[in-house]
């Protein structure tokens, strides 16, 4: 998480500049008498640039939050955990709820329980 942040910081700052250079490429227009031509290249050049840094800004705003979700809900399943008994004989359903994100069954012989931490287990069921 704090790579992603310190990359997001230096992004967000490359951004700033990049959004100085567009405004100081757009008042120099509009008080000297620039080419058009070159002055659009220019432009589209830097605007290009800003774009593609803010489209990697919202990447990693959106991958530092996703990080923050699984925390919270791998803290959430630890605490879940360390409240069980340490043996369990009986279905609970509301424990299954807590700990259980799906079970998905391939076949007769796979069956994979992906729990709401992420964490997946494989199964294979042997047909006796």
């Amino acid at each position: 998480l704090a790579e992603t942040e310190d990359e997001k910081r230096r992004v967000r700052d490359e951004l700033d500049r990049t959004s100085g250079k567009l405004d100081q490429l757009i008042r120099e227009n509009a008080v000297t008498a620039l080419d058009q031509n070159a002055y659009n290249i220019r432009y589209d050049e830097i605007n290009n640039m800003y774009n593609d840094l803010k489209t990697r800004l919202d990447t990693l705003e959106a991958e530092i939050q996703d990080k923050l979700f699984w925390a919270a809900e791998s803290e959430d399943f630890i605490t879940d955990l360390m409240q069980l008994p340490p043996v369990i004989t009986d279905f609970d359903p509301l424990l299954y709820h807590r700990l259980v994100d799906r079970i998905t069954v391939f076949n007769r012989d796979k069956v994979v329980v992906r729990f709401r931490n992420a964490m997946e287990i494989e199964e294979i069921v042997w047909d006796y």
